[in-house]
């Protein structure tokens, strides 16, 4: 079967995973939607009204229940206007998800079913991805089972029934490892994961990882520091553009108490606080579902590279930079599994090149000549 077909029956079956995946209808989705409807021109409260009409005739009754009347929070930012307005730069900083839904909504699809839509072609696009590195040193119709393994697990899928930017995140940042590690395009991946900072802010930090693995294993300081330089300037520029309230009030927002008026909110956490909020989100019974286990097997890779390859791997430079990013992220927001669906998903990749026995080095005379762009960085660890 040739690969062109392989991959179709691939994405036949995500397809089907889809299919059988009910959606999240998460509140993230109510901002997102509001977020849309103010890139298409809207006021705040036209942009309010128009978000709560699109849930009441799009979510079934028991999901618009839970979306507006759950708790004092959902029920004043549902009646209020003004608490809907100040709930959106927390999501306005994050602009490319919501700009799909808008072009999508301006060409008649509903607001809920255009988000379903573009979280559901990100996981898709994920699916590709995978397939392709793994084509890297797998065979046959061996590619189309592993990968769909992969996809199949609770975090993968959970990137599709959400509508947030997490596929969309995790599919570029994917793409800037797959392109890092089987073509050696340096320039490009950090370019596209500065643009991901447009998906997700926090993606600054799989640019610092990745700018770190420049720096370390193709010694180029200068590229490391123009690309963390760049992706420091977007984050800065989207921060300000969108008006957001700040790391201190987010997390806030997230670990004590949900502000349905955080624009007007002083943080008052003290740094005993901040202790005891990490401490609680460190323990196993609130730790990620999929954490433990991932560091567990990017542990025991990580010492088996070292041990046959040497620091100076690139596997080995990569898991250390994948680790950098989790332990970073972690202290800046200890979050979920689907902030670190990607690392995960190229863990998994290396698990299997390790358990097939691939050796890139065998195949380096067969690599074709790496992107110009990369040249000069590939010359320079030669």
């Amino acid at each position: 079967m040739s690969r062109i077909a392989q991959l179709g029956v691939l994405l036949a079956l995500l397809a089907a995973n889809l299919y059988w995946s009910r959606p999240h209808y998460n509140w993230d989705m109510v901002a997102y939607i509001g977020v849309a409807f103010r890139f298409a021109g809207a006021s705040d409260e036209v942009a309010h009204e128009r978000t709560y009409r699109a849930l009441r005739q799009s979510v079934p009754a028991e999901d618009y229940e839970l979306l507006t009347q759950a708790d004092a929070y959902r029920r004043t930012v549902a009646a209020d206007y003004r608490a809907f307005a100040q709930q959106l730069p927390f999501y306005s900083v994050k602009p490319i998800y919501p700009l799909k839904i808008a072009l999508l909504t301006q060409t008649g699809v509903d607001p809920v079913r255009a988000s379903v839509i573009v979280s559901g072609a990100a996981y898709l696009l994920i699916g590709a991805i995978l397939f392709l590195w793994l084509s890297s040193f797998l065979r046959g119709f061996t590619i189309v089972a592993v990968t769909w393994v992969i996809m199949s697990l609770p975090f993968m899928l959970d990137l599709a029934r959400g509508s947030t930017p997490d596929a969309m995140s995790t599919a570029v940042v994917l793409t800037a490892l797959w392109l890092l590690m089987e073509k050696e395009w340096l320039w490009p991946a950090l370019a596209l994961l500065v643009v991901s900072i447009g998906v997700r802010p926090d993606n600054l930090l799989w640019v610092f990882a990745i700018a770190g693995y420049a720096a370390v294993r193709l010694r180029n300081v200068r590229v490391a520091a123009l690309f963390s330089a760049a992706g420091t300037a977007v984050y800065l520029l989207l921060a300000s553009w969108s008006d957001n309230a700040g790391w201190r009030t987010l997390f806030h927002h997230s670990f004590v108490e949900r502000l349905a008026f955080p624009q007007d909110f002083e943080p008052v956490l003290t740094v005993p606080g901040y202790v005891w909020i990490y401490l609680r989100e460190s323990h196993p019974v609130n730790l990620p579902t999929f954490l433990l286990l991932m560091l567990l097997i990017a542990a025991c890779i990580f010492v088996g590279l070292l041990r046959r390859h040497g620091r100076g791997d690139a596997r080995v430079v990569l898991l250390a930079a994948m680790g950098g990013f989790a332990v970073l992220h972690w202290l800046v927001y200890p979050g979920e599994d689907r902030f670190m669906a990607a690392a995960y998903a190229a863990v998994l990749v290396l698990l299997v090149r390790a358990l097939v026995h691939e050796d890139p080095s065998s195949h380096a005379a067969a690599r074709p000549p790496a992107h110009p762009a990369s040249t000069a960085m590939t010359r320079e660890n030669v």
